[in-house]
């Protein structure tokens, strides 16, 4: 399905009732490495209100599932939106990316819960608010030693790296030959009002 603008149609009349239910969905891009499987979809019209059961789909080895509802669709737009990302895989977005470059590796799974008004970026930008968390499980920066970066930075001052060197645990010393730069799990809040 390809769209770029689809309208609603202003009914004044809001006793329409209509249910949608799709199952083991597949969807298949060329900008997508994977194809997203298993997209079950399930929602309800009635009275000018969209109510998302749920939304649940497979994609890149992990679980996406939303729920929420649309108040007053063809007027206000009010909407409150549960997201749950499971077990998403970061190198999954690296896809285009030439192989020496940077990229992050790494487990996100992701909870969030919000709202807003109105369909359009515009009114969405003004009254969007929300909360959740992030976590990633064994992040690492591909391709990317940031010690060794910033040592060749301040490289230029004559001695000082061979001072650093001298003086860095041999922990440190073992990470500078390393090509990555592995980082601690990150727990990250999102708060936005």
């Amino acid at each position: 399905i390809k769209a770029e603008q689809i309208p609603f149609v202003h009914i004044d009349y809001l006793g329409i009732k209509l249910s949608v239910d799709f199952n083991d969905g597949y969807i298949e891009h060329t900008a997508l490495r994977d194809p997203i499987r298993d997209v079950d979809f399930h929602a309800f019209l009635s009275q000018g209100n969209l109510s998302i059961e749920s939304f649940k789909t497979n994609w890149a080895e992990s679980r996406l599932g939303a729920s929420g509802k649309i108040s007053d669709i063809f007027r206000v737009q009010r909407s409150e939106l549960q997201l749950q990302l499971e077990n998403f895989q970061l190198e999954k977005l690296a896809t285009n990316l030439p192989p020496q470059d940077p990229y992050f590796e790494g487990i996100l799974s992701a909870n969030i819960a919000g709202g807003g008004a109105g369909m359009t970026p515009q009114s969405l930008s003004t009254s969007l608010s929300g909360e959740g968390r992030f976590h990633v499980r064994n992040p690492v920066l591909k391709n990317l030693n940031i010690l060794r970066e910033v040592l060749n930075q301040i490289s230029s001052i004559p001695g000082l790296m061979q001072r650093l060197k001298e003086r860095l645990p041999e922990s440190h010393l073992q990470k500078l030959e390393e090509s990555d730069t592995k980082c601690e799990d990150i727990d990250l809040p999102i708060l936005a009002a």
